[in-house]
């Protein structure tokens, strides 16, 4: 953006002058005597208007900078919190294995003392201790990852000290989204599409500017010199040095051939393909939008039914089964086989938590990512 604001600054600056030291009819003679020296200076007068519009026009790449900048914001932003949902997904992640690797460590006791009275065999007591590690493995994982998500916010924040911490949050209070409300908001507030509709401003300046090369600038020119000649009579008989005289000059070109005409047509190309960008931006955006906006319902639905449906059930089959292998009533492998199931199912319904919250952040975030 500095780099465009200088440009801005320099495209519209005057043209110096140019001060030269200018010499005539040197030669040797008892009348020229050296001929003329002196000093002049020229001037370009730019004219039609022509530097304003190369200001205006670069003024407008400082704006098209500003939106990038704007957007690369917003870019960070979003993938801070898109990292801050995951951290909070692996928290989620961490309890819940946790919590089942804690059930898992109580079927081995439970097991070991079954077995001790002859009411379980040693499978029964090998199959609850890997299942137990299996778990404990998961719960390492998931320990890991969250870490992993950790360093990853530290590095984007910038704040290599930062540490994991517990966010009191909620993860399952997910935002719903109306999709013709978001299409309306990203449309007239995206960076992209306002980059895209100030190229349109800048190359009508351009084509402007471009109508207005073939009207010539003017070249003023004086000075003043001496005139070492002898022309003129003092006396009878005696002459004398011309002395000091002053000259100007002014000029301009012709339009004769060259009226820029190729220029033209090209900037007014270039016009044209500006608007037309601006329609591809926005048809572009509607169409990530919808990719966006499909994902986002489907993990959306996805979370009501685990929620709703298929955790609960999963979890009282769980609860009643282990009771009974608690209470003697049934065997293990109905608990273990429950067991799996409920883990992979909340496991699942961890992963539509997060894909809904990336989704979401991404549309409120106006489609921008890394």
């Amino acid at each position: 953006m500095t780099a465009a604001s200088g440009r801005a600054k320099q495209s519209g600056l005057y043209p110096n002058p140019v001060v030269s030291a200018v010499g005539e009819h040197i030669s040797s003679g008892p009348i020229i005597r050296g001929g003329e020296y002196g000093g002049s200076v020229q001037q370009r007068i730019v004219t039609a208007g022509k530097l304003g519009l190369n200001r205006k026009a670069a003024e407008q790449e400082v704006a098209v900078s500003e939106e990038g900048a704007k957007a690369d914001r917003q870019r960070v932003l979003n993938a801070v919190r898109s990292l801050y949902y995951q951290a909070l997904a692996d928290q989620f992640r961490v309890d819940v294995r946790t919590n089942l690797s804690r059930l898992a460590q109580e079927a081995v006791r439970i097991s070991g003392e079954l077995m001790n009275v002859g009411l379980a065999d040693q499978p029964d007591r090998l199959v609850a201790e890997v299942e137990a590690d299996r778990i404990a493995l998961e719960l390492s994982d998931a320990k890991e990852h969250q870490q992993k998500v950790w360093r990853q916010l530290a590095a984007t924040l910038n704040v290599p000290t930062l540490q994991p911490v517990h966010l009191d949050d909620d993860l399952e209070k997910i935002p719903r989204i109306d999709y013709d409300q978001t299409l309306a908001r990203v449309l007239s507030e995206s960076p992209e599409v306002h980059a895209a509709s100030i190229e349109v401003t800048r190359a009508g300046l351009l084509l402007d500017r471009a109508k207005r090369e073939k009207i010539p600038d003017l070249m003023l020119a004086g000075g003043v010199r001496y005139n070492r000649e002898l022309l003129e009579a003092s006396a009878p008989n005696i002459l004398r040095a011309v002395g000091s005289e002053g000259f100007f000059e002014v000029g301009m070109e012709l339009p004769l051939f060259n009226r820029n005409q190729g220029n033209v047509a090209a900037a007014r190309a270039d016009a044209e393909r500006a608007k037309l960008q601006v329609e591809r931006t926005k048809l572009s955006l509607g169409s990530r939008l919808a990719e966006v906006y499909a994902e986002y319902k489907t993990a959306i639905d996805r979370v009501d039914r685990y929620k709703q449906e298929m955790l609960p059930r999963a979890e009282r089959a769980y609860q009643m089964y282990f009771e009974n292998f608690r209470q003697l009533a049934g065997a293990y492998s109905p608990a273990l086989a429950a067991q799996r199931s409920l883990f992979q199912l909340q496991d699942s319904y961890a992963d539509a938590l997060t894909a809904a919250w990336e989704r979401s952040v991404e549309m409120q975030g106006l489609l921008l990512r890394e």
